[in-house]
């Protein structure tokens, strides 16, 4: 014998019957979790050749995650020049100080959803199947017929029954769920804003160093302008002095200023390529040199 039991159990439970309530959600003095790293640009004066002309050198200084990028060398194309454009984009998008923030923002934004549902219902379901047997002479039920050699099953079954549960549960007045909602949507919004400040840090980030990238190359070929002077320059005082016309002195002054081009070249052709290894990292090309 088949028994099925249906049994639909709608329950609403007062905030009221809750063993404890809501507890309220710590959050951190700024609305959010600090995130190191910072862009900031310096300006120095370089002494010219005479005492009232100063040359400013304008350098940007890239620390913490805005200075190192995930590789995109994977994802996007790279025709093997980089525009300042393309290079903004892939810092954008690839830069560890955006990339960071904005997995701070999905995860803010399901911290926002979490603290939502305690203000939503909550329904439990449950089901569950008994198959049962029956000994009815252990309850005490017995049978007594007059016709000799018959006698009735002691044991009923196996049945079995399904039993079905359902339970819905809604807090009517909860002020400390509503506020943690609340405040995860504000800290939500606090790291959208962060977001869009870390772009811009990152396009000054981009900016600063491809132009120091380009500077660094201008100074490069002034440097070597300068260089094939004082080589020229040079090899002129050499022939004067074996004609006798100038002092050693001078030939030596000429000496040591083809000396001082050739080292200037040297520190600049460094210098380059510190900015391009800080600018490769910041767009996005890591371990690699472009621009």
């Amino acid at each position: 014998m088949l028994l099925i039991v249906l049994i639909l159990l709608f329950q609403i439970t007062p905030a009221s019957s809750q063993p404890q309530g809501s507890q309220a959600s710590q959050l951190p003095l700024s609305g959010r979790s600090a995130q190191g790293g910072s862009v900031t640009t310096t300006q120095t004066a370089i002494p010219g050749t005479t005492n009232s002309i100063n040359t400013i050198n304008p350098a940007v200084q890239v620390q913490g995650p805005f200075s190192g990028s995930a590789s995109s060398t994977t994802r996007l194309p790279f025709s093997g020049r980089l525009s300042l454009r393309e290079a903004v984009d892939r810092a954008i998008e690839f830069n560890l100080g955006a990339v960071g923030l904005t997995s701070a923002v999905r995860q803010a934004r399901g911290q926002s959803k979490i603290a939502r549902s305690a203000l939503l219902p909550n329904i439990n379901a449950s089901l569950s199947e008994t198959v049962q047997q029956t000994n009815l002479q252990a309850l005490g039920v017995r049978f007594n017929f007059p016709i000799a050699g018959f006698s009735p099953p002691t044991i009923v079954g196996p049945f079995n029954y399904f039993d079905l549960r359902a339970t819905l549960s809604q807090t009517v007045l909860d002020f400390t769920a509503r506020n943690n909602y609340l405040a995860s949507k504000e800290i939500a919004r606090a790291n959208e804003l962060s977001v869009a400040d870390a772009r811009d840090l990152v396009v000054l980030a981009v900016g600063g160093t491809y132009l120091q990238v380009i500077a660094a190359k201008s100074r490069i070929d002034a440097a070597k302008a300068q260089l094939t002077t004082a080589e020229a320059l040079y090899k002129q005082a050499s022939e004067q002095r074996a004609a006798g016309v100038v002092a050693q002195t001078d030939l030596n002054r000429s000496q040591i200023q083809l000396l001082t081009q050739q080292q200037r070249l040297v520190s600049l052709e460094k210098r380059l390529r510190e900015d391009k290894d800080q600018s490769c990292s910041t767009h996005g090309f890591a371990g690699e040199r472009s621009v």
